[in-house]
């Protein structure tokens, strides 16, 4: 559990202020995926089963022996395994909203007796900098010049790739 912060993103706000009260598990909703969660931005509460879901694919994926070709995996591992996690464990298929997503304790097989919060907070990646008063930097790479925004404020952005 506790937070990660990629090193190359700048935190622009004090994140815990930002997250909802009854998240044990915070991160970014990807920009170009809506399946996707970003693992460059976490918080967590200690041996959340998300995460450890997560860890628990990273491993199939490498014990399968794939490569990191985009037939055999759409998208980043990351984000694809720990969205992949994510989904799973608050029973949808895709996220409609950034904010507070709360998860039901009638999942069949869900731990009710968990002393974990009731929820994820989502952030989202949006590319539209000028509207946060950051400039552009001169990278072509799709994960630079992103904001990690909630509810219109710039909590952090990526500096440089």
């Amino acid at each position: 559990g506790g937070y990660y912060f990629d090193n190359d993103l700048v935190l622009l706000r004090d994140v815990r202020q930002h997250i909802h009260g009854a998240a044990s598990l915070a991160s970014v909703l990807e920009y170009l995926d809506k399946r996707n969660a970003v693992q460059a931005f976490l918080a967590a509460a200690p041996r959340h089963p998300v995460i450890a879901e997560a860890l628990h694919l990273c491993f199939l994926w490498y014990r399968r022996g794939n490569s990191m070709q985009p037939d055999t995996l759409p998208g980043l591992m990351g984000p694809v395994t720990l969205g992949r996690a994510l989904r799973r464990w608050l029973s949808v298929d895709f996220f409609e909203h950034v904010g507070f997503h709360r998860w039901s304790p009638m999942i069949t097989g869900r731990d009710t007796t968990s002393a974990l919060a009731d929820g994820v907070h989502l952030f989202e990646e949006r590319d539209d900098l000028m509207h946060y008063a950051l400039e552009r930097r001169n990278f072509s790479w799709v994960g630079c010049n992103l904001v990690i925004a909630d509810e219109g404020d710039a909590i952090a952005w990526v500096r440089d790739c």
